[in-house]
């Protein structure tokens, strides 16, 4: 199965999406995966675990009966989670397809 990732130059990702501050502040309720990925500048290996996460956010909010705001700091320790499951598995590059964003 390929996977589609969105691709910019370092001059668009900044650190904007990085900041403790931003992420504590950051809603992504309601936006659109490419928008959440541009805002949060993912990088392609969290573009990768970005659905899992947000399935482990709905899940936990769900069994734990619980109506957490959907922030970017949550989202992004979400993100490192799903990241060190990910590095216990293999993944081939291969499989995956890069899209460069022209902006």
């Amino acid at each position: 199965m390929k996977r589609s990732f969105f691709l910019w130059g370092n001059e668009k990702r900044g650190l904007k999406g990085k900041t403790e501050d931003f992420l504590f502040n950051y809603s992504w309720e309601g936006k659109p995966l490419d928008q959440v990925i541009d805002d949060m500048a993912l990088s392609k290996l969290e573009q990768y675990v970005l659905d899992a996460a947000i399935k482990e956010f709905e899940k936990n909010n769900a069994k734990y009966k619980r109506n957490r705001p959907k922030n970017g700091y949550e989202l992004d320790q979400l993100i490192t989670q799903k990241l060190e499951e990910f590095e216990e598995d293999d993944w081939n590059e291969e499989d995956v397809e890069f899209i460069e964003r022209s902006e």
